[in-house]
């Protein structure tokens, strides 16, 4: 009987059910659907990690057989797969390969496959990577004999002297690999049939169930390898993090704001219903239903309406979560697939109950409060009209009316407030790109644009760009200035034991009392030259000018960052000073020979350590050492440039990169500057700004439907008021007026909120990307401006939902005017 009842009704409200039932649907479409996108988003790129990165738990490079040995003896370690490892051979033109002796399950954990050709079998036959040879420019055929340099770097005890020899490989096989690997940090590889060496790279394989980390820790402790030439598969680990943290749904950031707005306009919803819930509840006292059955006859509705919610959420959700997801997300990947799975139905269903009971229960507080004949007077504690000394009877309506339905009004204006910091962040980001600021991009420094070999691995020191190249890229624009980068890679610093930090010395897994320890030997233009001053702890640059002396003027950096504390560490083990004398040997190559520089630096200056992630820096990966153009050019870089740098004439940003483009082909020369950089994230940003929409979109239509009730809840409160002055003779028209002007005077309230809140947003964001911009590239990139369109857009939808939901409560009006 209580049932049928509940659902008669139901029936009899059936407009306040269907409302009731879009809410709970569009709350639950809404967490469903962002459930499923990041889930799906991460599971896809965990697949696609694990089908280029599964099989091993660590990896290590240049490690000797008593390495090997003690990674074997660890504790959970279940395998080592290894090959010797031959060394590099370059071209001529700069294409840096990796030399392997075959494996097959080292071949095979690579994920190589063979296109053409054969495998090795002999010592002078390589199989070699396609991109390798595309690399090279050369119009090979299986069994064609390719000359390469060998590089030696031979070490003793950590000191080097490094020779070159020419060598003539057949190509007997071309191998590939997919095309994902190339979008990392990336070694090119070859492969031939010859294990005389005493350095090995590998993979380790640990225990099922074993502690991952732990045995990594142990690894790093024990086997003697140096830090940099051991790497855990951070790529699977990852991966799997993230798509673990997808399933959890801990992400509330995004999603609060939509939340507690949903939670206010169904609570406001029901508040808007309450009378018509307390007059049945009244109504079934007054007959004298007990306090159970009537809990019970309302529970039933809440659920009913809660449950229909609830599935019609869950349908919408996952149908259009399934469109974002085929559209934008599958196409960034192979094999892709639709997950759903049990968290996917169980968090919509706990967070649209949790608003769903909160919102009903003010409901049975309020009916269970007063008596029958209280419940059905609909002029109960109605607030009483407050006298106001103002000489305009429409503000004094309006006051009045926020008074007495003052949370109405204020939910309303609060809605129309979230929506607007949404809208205006979302449309910041779309605008600007927010998500462009990158390490990465350090490498511009105060440039706009840069010029370097388009190599996918290259030996700097013979890919150099030459004097024609400098000539021919200042001549193909307009630009304000023409900088370059000149850098030696194979530069060392001698020092003593005693010198070295004794951090340092284990992380580089140095050996012997004299060190030949790698540095990053550069140079820069006059005007790059300039922008180091912020970062110089001690000393002047202008004193790298100095060529009176015997010893070359230099500055250093004497920090490194250690990867596994995560620190910027000392270099050296006590306080560079300035004066300080150190000898350096440099290795410079010409026509495919290498040729030796020993000489003496003395410091002039101490470069702090907010260079290494702000700067022009190698990221703290070895100490770097600046010297002048014209030191570094007696050390065999004259007429070779690393970088060529451009700042453009403004507005020939575009211009500039399209002549570039035209004089420097695509496959041997890249072409780098923010927009380029931004390309490259396009799908990821386009995905998120759907999903921003989609929840704009969401909470404009909760809103929109509070809105609409809103005035038809002040139309209702209002009748007697209206009847009273329609007896004394106000026209229809003037009605209208009053309705239009209150809800006017609430859009004119949230428009002035949302005007000064864009401008805030605006306003910070902009200088949050300056800063970060200035302290990278030491100029601002945005200019701050008053987002006029979109403040325009914003106003236009504020006046057309207040429109509208008077034009939809038109019908009610004339109803409640014949009353």
């Amino acid at each position: 009987m209580i049932t049928k009842l509940s659902f008669k009704y139901l029936m009899k409200n059936f407009k306040r059910s269907i409302v009731l039932v879009i809410c709970i649907a569009s709350v639950c479409s809404f967490v469903a659907s962002k459930s499923l996108v990041e889930k799906n988003s991460r599971y896809n790129e965990m697949l696609e990690v694990h089908s280029l990165y599964s099989g091993y738990d660590a990896k290590f490079y240049d490690a000797n057989i008593d390495s090997l040995r003690k990674i074997e003896n660890i504790e959970d370690v279940k395998k080592i797969i290894f090959t010797n490892e031959l060394g590099n051979i370059t071209y001529k033109n700069g294409v840096d390969v990796k030399l392997y002796n075959y494996n097959d399950e080292y071949y095979k954990l690579n994920r190589f496959k063979l296109v053409n050709g054969r495998l090795p079998k002999k010592d002078n036959e390589i199989v070699i990577e396609k991109r390798a040879l595309n690399e090279i420019n050369e119009n090979f055929k299986v069994n064609q004999e390719l000359n390469f340099i060998k590089i030696l770097k031979n070490k003793s005890n950590s000191q080097y002297d490094i020779t070159s020899n020419n060598v003539k490989y057949n190509v007997v096989g071309i191998i590939d690999r997919n095309e994902k690997y190339y979008d990392n940090e990336y070694k090119l590889t070859a492969f031939t049939n010859n294990n005389h060496s005493s350095s090995y790279n590998g993979f380790v394989v640990f225990a099922q169930n074993a502690d991952k980390r732990g045995v990594y820790e142990n690894i790093r402790q024990k086997s003697g390898i140096s830090d940099e030439n051991l790497r855990f598969n951070e790529q699977l680990s990852m991966a799997k993090g993230e798509y673990e943290q997808s399933k959890e749904f801990t992400n509330y950031k995004e999603v609060l704001m939509i939340l507690i707005v949903s939670l206010l306009l169904i609570f406001n919803i029901f508040n808007i219903f309450t009378s018509s819930f307390v007059k049945e509840i009244g109504e079934l006292k007054i007959i004298g239903t007990s306090k159970s059955k009537i809990i019970k006859l309302f529970s039933i509705q809440f659920l009913t309406i809660w449950i229909s919610g609830y599935s019609l959420g869950i349908i919408l959700g996952t149908v259009f979560s399934k469109l974002v997801i085929e559209q934008y997300i599958f196409k960034s990947f192979t094999n892709a697939r639709f997950v759903f799975s049990l968290e996917d139905i169980v968090y919509p269903l706990i967070i649209t109950f949790i608003i769903m009971l909160l919102s009903s229960l003010s409901t049975m507080f309020i009916a269970s409060k007063r008596s029958g004949l209280e419940c059905i007077d609909e002029n109960y504690k109605q607030r009483k009209y407050v006298p106001i000394n103002t000489g305009s009877l429409y503000i004094k309506n309006f006051i009045n009316l926020s008074f007495r339905n003052i949370s109405n009004v204020l939910i309303v204006i609060i809605s129309f407030s979230i929506l607007g910091v949404m809208f205006f962040e979302t449309t910041f980001r779309m605008t600007n790109n927010f998500n462009v600021v990158d390490m990465q991009q350090n490498n511009l420094f105060i440039n706009d644009m840069l010029l370097s070999p388009n190599l996918v691995d290259t030996n700097t020191a013979i890919s150099n760009m030459n004097e024609k190249d400098y000539d021919l890229a200042r001549s193909s624009g307009q630009y304000e200035m023409v900088n370059y980068k000149k850098e030696i890679p194979y530069s060392y610093i001698t020092l003593d034991k005693e010198n070295i930090s004794e951090k340092y010395y284990q992380y580089k897994s140095f050996m012997g009392s004299i060190i030949d320890m790698p540095v990053t030997l550069k140079s820069y233009s006059e005007n790059m030259n300039n922008s180091i001053k912020k970062y110089l702890e001690e000393g002047s640059i202008e004193n790298i000018k100095d060529t009176s002396g015997e010893y070359i003027p230099a500055l250093v950096t004497s920090k490194y960052y250690d990867m596994n504390s995560g620190e910027n560490e000392n270099v050296f083990s006590n306080k560079i000073k300035l004066n300080d004398v150190y000898k350096i040997k440099v290795f410079s190559i010409s026509d495919g020979k290498f040729e030796k520089f020993d000489k003496k630096i003395k410091i002039v200056g101490v470069i702090n350590e907010d260079w290494i992630f702000k700067g022009n820096s190698n990221f703290g990966y070895n100490p770097e050492i600046l010297i002048s153009s014209k030191n570094i050019d007696s050390l065999g870089m004259k007429n070779k440039y690393t970088q060529i740098g451009f700042i453009n004439k403004k507005g020939f940003a575009d211009q500039n990169r399209e002549m570039l483009s035209k004089k420097f082909d695509n496959n041997t020369y890249s072409i780098f500057d923010l927009n380029s950089y931004t390309m490259r994230n396009k799908v990821n940003e386009n995905v998120y700004l759907k999903e921003k929409l989609s929840q704009i979109s969401i909470l404009l239509i909760l809103t929109m439907i509070n809105l609409i009730l809103m005035i038809r809840s002040n139309i209702i409160k209002r009748a007697k008021e209206f009847s009273i002055m329609r007896a004394l003779g106000m026209p229809l028209k003037e009605k209208y007026k009053w309705i239009i002007l209150d809800n006017l005077i609430i859009a004119v309230v949230a428009i002035m909120i949302n005007v000064i809140s864009s401008v805030f947003i605006y306003y910070n964001n902009s200088s949050k990307l300056n800063q970060l911009y200035m302290d990278i590239y030491s100029k601002p990139l945005f200019i701050f401006k008053i987002p006029f369109k979109e403040m325009g857009i914003y106003v236009l939808v504020i006046l057309l939902a207040m429109i509208l939901g008077v034009l939809l409560s038109k019908k009610l009006i004339r109803k409640n005017d014949l009353i």
